[in-house]
């Protein structure tokens, strides 16, 4: 029997790592565009990649609910609501962008006011084809303050 790693299998994980990495990253960056201190997010590192940003804003209709953006690998970024119950996250707009924008545009995103029930129609599905390869991109040498890895 064969010990040694398949190579492939060792590339894989190694890119895995690095577009965990660069998720981890890319979604703090979105964070500090919003002022957002601590960890204000949470992200899941399975298929289908994503991430849960808890945001520091509410809106006028519903004064008791959180608010948070949520971003997967398939559906891009989401302002969502949680549900009375605190079990859901209910949409109330879809960033209509490429699946990864730069965190200063997902920012004005979460700012903006919601204009109404046309921001309800979903993005239009693109493929999801080299997205780890742009995730992975913002897996450089963490800064200041920054998470580590």
């Amino acid at each position: 029997m064969n010990d040694e790693p398949d190579p492939a299998l060792a590339f894989d994980l190694a890119f895995e790592t690095a577009a965990a990495r660069g998720l981890r990253r890319y979604v703090w960056l979105v964070a500090q565009e919003l002022g957002l201190r601590g960890s204000p997010y949470y992200l899941q590192l399975d298929t289908p990649l994503s991430a849960y940003v808890a945001l520091d804003r509410r809106i006028r209709e519903l004064p008791t609910s959180d608010l948070a953006l949520t971003w997967d690998e398939r559906e891009g970024w989401t302002l969502a609501v949680e549900s009375v119950c605190g079990d859901d996250l209910l949409p109330l707009a879809y960033l209509r962008a490429d699946l990864l924008p730069a965190p200063h545009v997902v920012a004005a995103f979460a700012r903006r006011p919601l204009a109404g029930p046309e921001e309800l129609l979903p993005r239009p599905r693109g493929g999801t084809s080299g997205i780890l390869d742009r995730l992975a991109a913002y897996a450089l040498p963490p800064v200041d303050g920054e998470p580590g890895r």
